[in-house]
């Protein structure tokens, strides 16, 4: 299960590097799995064996989406600024 995860992100974060709506989506979509990941690990949910996941820090989900939805933000606001850079360096 993790790995299919790691492997969307992974997609995700390659075609950010062209396109920066994919990370405006991976982030927030990567915050949120790290909070249902912490909250199947210590509320002993039981849609995933809990053996089955990695261990993570109490409040380490929170923290993350915060922070994912943080540069989701950044990378929205600087969306135009970049794709233009992108466009004159191609002159």
């Amino acid at each position: 299960m993790e790995s299919t995860a790691v492997v969307l992100f992974a997609v995700l974060g390659l075609a950010g590097t062209r396109l920066p709506s994919a990370l405006i989506l991976g982030y927030p979509v990567h915050g949120l799995w790290d909070l249902l990941h912490e909250w199947h690990a210590h509320a002993g949910a039981v849609m995933i064996a809990p053996e089955q996941l990695t261990p993570i820090p109490l409040g380490y989900g929170v923290f993350c989406l915060t922070f994912d939805i943080g540069i989701a933000v950044y990378v929205g606001t600087r969306k135009t600024t970049w794709i233009k850079d992108w466009k004159a360096q191609r002159r």
